[in-house]
């Protein structure tokens, strides 16, 4: 729709608006204005695509009123209507940039070219409006495939170095530097976005960095580091010093709790290590810095605390909990005094027996992995707990995928539910139950998979189904409030005010007009 304002005289502003329903197709919005103070104010709002201008209109001075415009947007489309035509005029009226002059009594002849070439403008600066924004959105969309390419393969990758090196060329950050790992306390997919630009704005102070995208309640945090000259132990207190300033901050913009785990600075190449580092630092802090199981003094598994951490992994796995990577990270790191040959077999047994705990209790492909081919792998790598720490991140990663798939299937089955007993009264309880879980749960991954709560969700499927019933016109809107699930008609009828913006008779009436319109 174009938003044309009108300062002319009734004859004039009659004659342009009768001109342009005549020979411009489109939807056209004419204000006829009468203050100086209303027209200045829909330009400085953006408000208008043009002004037909009357330098001759009483009270107003016309140059005056085209510098005005001109000072609040460059770009406003202005057509100047008025009886003097001598050439000091005009030339001093194009100073101005308009788009058009014409000569008061106005004639069509005269306009009709004039807004041609306004609308033909209009419609470019539109399509490349649109065009700008699409590059933007593409080199967005392109760094955030950058960003996550990057952590992947901090994360999951091979050494790489060169690799590596490409990616922080793109993203402008350096070759050397730490990993941060933020931990939400409460998970809340919309307030973990939040978090994330929080992080950005609050980590972007000290250095330049890369933050990944949240997954479930955690967020990844690359932080280049340009202080070369720092000594070493100095490092460990600055990176302190971010850590609580950026747990100070999500406190104070998301009111939201994070611990913050980090791990030293290294080189891009072994840049995992720092991450491992990270998720390490978050266990300890939780876990009080309880040991895991092995007895580093005698090189020793104590089997009955071995056991139970070992059974605290399984129960975490099964869900892709965050915490069976920092019980796994802390049981590597209490592995490194044992001898190679040692590790290797514990950290294939714990691999196996993970892997096999999740196929119990779902099918996946985990089944599938050739385990002889681990042995191979570990021949000819020297970083064992490298290699250890990435093979079960790609574990964790199969089960988060497959977890994420199951709740989509219990997801689909209760909304199924829903529909077929939409007219009944259901409560989340209700539902939760007919599924298997509980209220808390349920709600949760309603919300994941949805993006809606239960009770949005529900209120907008029964006035969907309500305007069914409205258009097909053979019900009364009493009769539709019970169909759809509402015992009250006039609360039936405020919801739907709510929800659509009319009343179910004002909708009814809209929706006949429409009918009428069509026909005709």
């Amino acid at each position: 729709m174009y938003q044309v304002a009108v300062v002319a005289d009734e004859e004039d502003s009659r004659l342009i608006k009768k001109t342009i329903h005549e020979n411009f197709r489109g939807s056209w919005n004419f204000i006829e204005v009468q203050e100086q103070e209303k027209l200045l104010e829909l330009v400085k709002n953006n408000s208008l695509d043009m002004v037909f201008l009357s330098l001759s209109f009483s009270g107003f001075s016309g140059l005056r009123m085209l510098q005005l415009l001109r000072e609040q947007n460059k770009s406003l489309h202005v057509c100047v209507c008025s009886e003097f035509f001598s050439q000091d005029i005009v030339s001093e009226v194009v100073l101005y940039g308009v788009d058009g002059y014409v000569s008061t009594p106005i004639r069509k002849i005269q306009l009709i070219p004039i807004i041609s070439k306004i609308i033909t403008e209009i419609e470019e600066e539109k399509i490349r409006w649109i065009e700008e924004k699409s590059r933007e959105n593409y080199l967005r969309n392109t760094r955030t495939v950058l960003e996550s390419g990057f952590l992947y393969s901090i994360v999951f990758g091979e050494d790489n170095e060169k690799h590596l090196h490409s990616y922080c060329d793109a993203l402008g950050v350096m070759y050397n530097g730490f990993m941060l790992c933020v931990e939400i306390v409460d998970e809340d997919e919309e307030v973990n976005w939040k978090i994330r630009n929080q992080i950005i704005k609050t980590v972007k102070q000290y250095e330049r960095c890369v933050v990944g995208s949240p997954i479930f309640n955690r967020i990844i945090v690359y932080v280049s580091w340009s202080k070369k000259e720092m000594r070493k132990e100095h490092e460990e207190t600055y990176i302190s010093g971010i850590r609580k300033r950026l747990q100070k901050d999500i406190l104070k913009k998301c009111n939201k709790s994070v611990r913050v785990g980090s791990g030293k600075v290294y080189s891009i190449k072994k840049i995992y290590h720092s991450y491992q580092g990270a998720v390490n630092s978050l266990y300890l802090n939780k876990q009080n810095k309880k040991n895991t199981g092995i007895d580093k003094e005698n090189n020793s598994v104590r089997y009955k605390e071995y056991r139970n951490k070992l059974s605290q992994l399984q129960d975490a796995v099964k869900t892709g909990k965050n915490e069976s990577l920092e019980i796994f990270n802390h049981m590597l790191e209490d592995m490194k005094n044992l001898g190679r040959n040692d590790r290797i077999n514990q950290i294939l047994q714990i691999i196996i027996i993970v892997c096999h705990t999740v196929h119990l209790n779902e099918e996946n492909e985990l089944r599938f992995f050739n385990f002889r081919d681990f042995f191979k792998d570990l021949e000819r790598i020297q970083d064992v707990e490298g290699w250890a720490y990435r093979k079960f991140e790609y574990v964790l990663g199969i089960i988060r995928e497959n977890y994420g798939r199951k709740n989509s299937r219990t997801i689909n089955i209760a909304l199924d539910y829903i529909d077929n007993n939409y007219t009944q009264e259901i409560s989340l309880e209700n539902v939760a139950k007919h599924i298997g879980l509980t209220p808390q749960h349920f709600s949760k991954i309603f919300k994941q998979e949805t993006g809606s709560n239960y009770v949005d969700w529900i209120t907008r499927l029964r006035i969907e189904k309500a305007k069914q019933y409205l258009n097909a016109g053979d019900k009364n809107i009493k009769e539709i409030c019970y169909l759809v699930g509402y015992k009250d008609p006039n609360y039936f009828s405020r919801i739907f005010r709510r929800i659509v913006g009319k009343s179910p008779s004002e909708y009814i009436r809209c929706e006949l007009l429409v009918d009428v319109h069509t026909q005709a």
